[in-house]
């Protein structure tokens, strides 16, 4: 076989393979025309023998396993540093790259000098968009001087087809370390979904062993078109993957599922996969509620305080809970339909504003006066006027901004004298709270008649309450009939008790003439809040226990979310039993990270249940510089129960305070 035409018709590609490979690798004195026995400039024109081995098959478009060429004289004899030039072709025209390596390590594109060995590596990359499996010959020569070949060798080797790729997606990866398998993601609106991967791979086309795919074109799709996809390559790495994010759209007014579809090209085809998520919609914009709560009647000519404007603002999520938070420094206008005059409680500042809890408590002095009762209209109103904040709060769907009570305006002075609307009581038999009433007609002369008593409980369990009279418990009775005043005041002490904590709300009407079904004109309420007692003196600390994580990682989390611990405070009483409705604070003593503003208690208080437990949420502080491996930061945060608490502290309250340690997140 005359192998002359060959490397002459391709004389330009050797010429830029020798360019490409500074001819001889080794030596600046070598190169196309180096040959002979090595080093020592023998003869260029001594004839050598080339013979290749290595693979048989190749997938279009992919490398080759190394080949061989190597170069001896006749005697068997290697021929070191001789350059040898290597060339791929299907038919007679050239296909595919060469890429020799050479003695220096480096690839090369066209051929390279032979080794101590008289050796040549190389690999074969086979060329791509073929539509059938071919056969590709490769093609070496040594050259002498005249560009004559000294010897030559070839080998054929099979440019199959590849075959179509196999695409698949795997959503990000969520707390526990693990992939979000498709149809379970959930996102808000507004969220990004981050390093989503793409995977593809295809069987080989020589041995039908599934291979990663490098180099295949994705493109992205999503159905119905909302969100954004946002990817950094087009291509797939060495591994045959590609991470992208997928970006939530900013509102959503209804649950929508996305259909995420990835296809991915290579010579052998396009493959597909899907990825189902869900998007939520927005949530409600939040409003403001207010009500407005306290006595029921009222002497005309004097004030009745204990009533309470509580404000909230509420936030609805997608499944229509709701976060309740105090709406503070919020204007409040009042009004009563006969006219009556107003006096607020509220620090001070003569503004008729709720304070930090969101309440605003007032005294209501009517203007209605005569000799039969009559019905007052008390109504309190956000005062949206210069609150623009507040307007649109109170125009949100759920919003109530205002709230009206009936209040009886007595003709005779009727009304208790104690104890004071929402006064505390401890709670306990023992522990009644006395009841008085003063009852005078219009001149101020002292009534003597009958008055009916019942009561209503707001609290834990099935507490029994009611009255004690003379000192005797009357059956845990919630109501009493034909209750006899003398002079305007009761003729037996009356008290009030629970034996659990609540408040208990006592309403009194009058029966002047002690029947047994009388027409009452006249009413007046109060209420005391009973509380139970937490554990006092050296057993206090016993009573009260806050529970948190001993050690918490670093924010942020592997989504670039706040991580979060949860605080749990346990309050029991002198028996060790837990107690409702018990008053309790969370607050930080010492800040991991000062001046953090992303490092809060909330809610910073509460109340606890029927099993004696508030819990609250502490949100871990990110640090600038990240923490180091063996660095440790310590938050000290106190739980406290108050109220009717305990001795102990100057303040009443018991606490509790527990430590948390703040680490690094461990190295991958």
């Amino acid at each position: 076989m005359n192998k002359r035409p060959l490397f002459a018709r391709h004389v330009g590609l050797l010429l830029l393979a020798c360019v490409l490979a500074a001819c001889s690798d080794d030596d600046p004195e070598g190169g196309l025309l180096a040959s002979g026995g090595g080093n020592t400039g023998s003869d260029t024109s001594t004839p050598v023998l080339i013979a290749l081995d290595g693979p048989t098959c190749v997938t279009a478009g992919q490398r080759s396993d190394l080949f061989t060429a190597t170069v001896t004289n006749a005697g068997g004899t290697p021929v070191t540093d001789t350059f040898v030039g290597i060339e791929g072709a299907v038919g007679d025209e050239p296909a595919g790259t060469i890429r020799a390596i050479g003695r220096d390590g480096r690839e090369r594109l066209g051929g390279a000098n032979t080794n101590d060995n008289g050796v040549v590596r190389f690999v074969y990359v086979a060329p791509d968009g073929i539509n059938i499996s071919v056969s590709a010959n490769l093609v070496a020569q040594v050259l002498d001087e005249d560009d004559l070949p000294r010897g030559d060798g070839e080998t054929a080797i099979e440019v199959a087809l590849p075959n179509r790729p196999s695409v698949s997606i795997r959503g990000p990866v969520n707390n526990a370390g693990n992939r979000i398998p498709s149809g379970a993601l959930e996102l808000d609106p507004g969220d990004l979904a981050a390093d989503l991967l793409v995977a593809v791979s295809a069987r080989d086309g020589c041995d039908n062993t599934v291979q990663a795919v490098s180099g295949a074109a994705v493109e992205f799709s999503t159905s119905p078109v909302v969100g954004a996809i946002r990817q950094t390559n087009d291509t797939t790495g060495i591994d045959g993957t590609l991470l992208f994010d997928y970006a939530a759209p900013a509102t959503s007014t209804a649950r929508q599922t996305v259909t995420i579809t990835a296809e991915a090209s290579n010579a052998g085809g396009t493959g597909a996969a899907n990825y189902v998520l869900d998007v939520l919609p927005t949530p409600p914009d939040p409003f403001l509620r207010l009500t407005l709560d306290g006595p029921t009647s009222v002497v005309a000519g004097s004030s009745q305080s204990g009533y309470i404007v509580d404000l909230d603002q509420v936030q609805l999520d997608n499944d229509g809970n709701e976060t309740v938070t105090a709406a503070a420094d919020r204007r409040i206008t009042l009004s009563s339909s006969d006219g009556g005059s107003f006096t607020t409680v509220d620090g001070g500042n003569g503004l008729s504003t709720t304070d930090d809890a969101g309440l605003l408590q007032f005294s209501f002095s009517p203007a209605t006066s005569g000799t039969t009762a009559q019905i007052v209209q008390l109504t309190a109103a956000v005062n949206t006027t210069a609150d623009t904040e507040a307007a649109t709060l109170c125009g949100e769907t759920g919003a109530q901004c205002s709230d009206v009570i009936d209040v009886s305006v007595q003709a005779d002075t009727f009304q208790f004298t104690a104890p004071t609307f929402g006064e505390s009581g401890l709670v306990g038999e023992n522990n009644a709270v006395p009841l008085t009433i003063n009852w005078r007609d219009g001149a101020g002369a002292g009534v003597t008649g009958c008055v009916n008593l019942s009561t209503t409980f707001d609290g834990s369990g099935n507490s029994a309450f009611g009255f004690v009279v003379n000192g005797d418990t009357v059956n845990n009775s919630s109501q009493r009939t034909n209750v006899r005043v003398v002079n305007g005041a009761f003729e037996r002490t009356q008290a009030l008790y629970s034996d659990g904590s609540g408040f208990v709300e006592v309403t009194a009407v009058d029966n002047r003439d002690c029947v047994a079904s009388p027409t009452s004109s006249l009413t007046t309420s109060t209420g005391v809040q009973f509380q139970d007692v937490v554990c006092g003196g050296t057993d206090a600390e016993n009573c009260v226990d806050l529970q948190a994580p001993l050690r918490s990682i670093s924010s942020p989390d592997e989504s670039g979310n706040q991580r979060t611990a949860e605080l749990t405070l346990e309050v029991r009483n002198d028996a060790f039993d837990p107690i409702d409705g018990a008053q309790v604070t969370f607050e930080i003593l010492t800040p991991a990270n000062p001046g953090d503003p992303n490092e809060r208690v909330f809610p910073g208080g509460g109340t606890t249940n029927a099993n004696g437990i508030a819990t609250s949420t502490y949100f871990v502080p990110t640090f600038n510089p990240p923490l180091g491996e063996d660095e440790i930061r310590t938050v000290d945060i106190e739980g406290c129960v108050r109220g009717a608490a305990a001795s102990g502290s100057p303040d009443g309250a018991v606490c509790s305070t527990r430590r948390i340690e703040i680490v690094a997140p461990p190295t991958p």
